[in-house]
């Protein structure tokens, strides 16, 4: 499956044609190249001004979106070339890991543009600065597999994204206290089974019980560990005893919080206090 937004304008297929052909047949080096070579001769702020200039003409058009904020140009199984954009007024509430390496390129911009890189250190999930870099129109910045970055700008900035490859999930951080948060699955199938942990934990306990004892055995670490937390809104002797099984799961992430877990609950309980 692949997503070619860039044929739906007149005029733009041999800018992105070769980019399109190296995506598919996974030829990094190439494709890097390739990329940094659309920057340089203007095709991705040819893609901008076309696609505005085709919308202006036919009120019936509209390019595919990702979400709000991002428009793929290529996207296949397992890479995506798209532009993004950046409103400082709509705050960045979270910061996502780099399930492989990203290129990320400044378009357009009106003011300083700065990016904090921070390298994500396994298994507590915390964050290291590792640089900061300021950007200029058309520079192009690295983020590598299993780092993450924050923008800093004061203005709206238009940014063309390379991610070289996709993974099973990656985690998602605070973007104010740098905390972590969650691990976000980027299975369709997988996120549909940790959005069904979260739902049935909303359910009366007859119902919500059975669904979530299923899932501690999916094999998602993530949708395991979510169904955990909702069963200790159920039945906290049930989540206390599925914390210690989960102290040797097979994932590293799993048995590092299910120690840390069992550790603030024996300090608790040692307070004089209940579980929370």
């Amino acid at each position: 499956m692949i997503t070619e937004n860039y044929k739906l304008i007149p005029g733009l297929n041999e800018a992105f044609d070769k980019l399109s052909y190296l995506m598919l047949n996974h030829k990094k080096s190439e494709l890097i190249e390739e990329y940094l070579k659309c920057v340089k001769n203007g095709s991705f702020d040819l893609f901008i001004t076309e696609t505005l200039s085709h919308i202006e003409s036919d009120s019936s058009f509209t390019p595919i979106w990702i979400s709000a904020t991002e428009c793929p140009i290529i996207a296949t199984a397992n890479s995506v070339v798209s532009l993004r954009y950046f409103n400082p007024n709509s705050e960045q509430l979270s910061i996502y890991g780099a399930p492989e390496d990203i290129l990320l390129t400044l378009l357009s911009s009106h003011s300083n543009v700065e990016v904090d890189i921070y390298n994500i250190i396994e298994p507590s999930y915390s964050l290291e600065l590792a640089f900061r870099e300021r950007l200029e129109k058309h520079d192009t910045i690295t983020i590598k597999k299993g780092q993450t970055f924050k923008i800093i700008s004061d203005s709206g900035i238009v940014l063309s994204r390379l991610l070289m490859g996709l993974a099973k999930d990656t985690p998602v951080f605070d973007a104010k206290s740098l905390e972590f948060i969650s691990m976000l699955s980027l299975n369709p199938t997988d996120s549909r089974w940790y959005f069904m942990a979260k739902t049935a934990g909303k359910l009366e306990s007859s119902v919500a019980l059975p669904l979530l004892n299923k899932l501690i055995f999916h094999e998602n670490y993530n949708v395991r560990w979510t169904a955990l937390q909702e069963i200790f809104n159920h039945d906290v002797n049930s989540g206390l005893s599925i914390l210690e099984n989960f102290k040797d799961d097979p994932s590293p992430y799993i048995r590092d919080e299910a120690r840390k877990e069992h550790f603030r609950i024996k300090q608790i309980m040692r307070n004089g206090h209940g579980y929370n």
